[in-house]
């Protein structure tokens, strides 16, 4: 079973990360369509946390303008 931990403000427009490993998690942010759907690994839990506070503040620029993020497969 995955384990996620998901901050959601509407329908399809959350932040959500899981562990991938000891020391990497998967962050994946969405801002409503598909094509809107971003993900980047990160290698500190502070660094999430500080990504989905940014997140929380300032909405989705904050993370796309202190982390590059590729966009998941449709």
């Amino acid at each position: 079973m995955d384990d996620f931990v998901v901050v959601e403000t509407s329908d399809e427009i959350y932040i959500q990360t899981t562990r991938i490993d000891i020391k990497t998690f998967a962050v994946e942010h969405r801002a409503g369509s598909a094509d809107q759907h971003f993900n980047s690994e990160v290698l500190a839990a502070p660094e999430v946390v500080d990504m989905m506070k940014a997140w929380l503040a300032s909405g989705d620029d904050a993370i796309t303008d202190q982390h590059s993020g590729t966009k998941t497969a449709l």
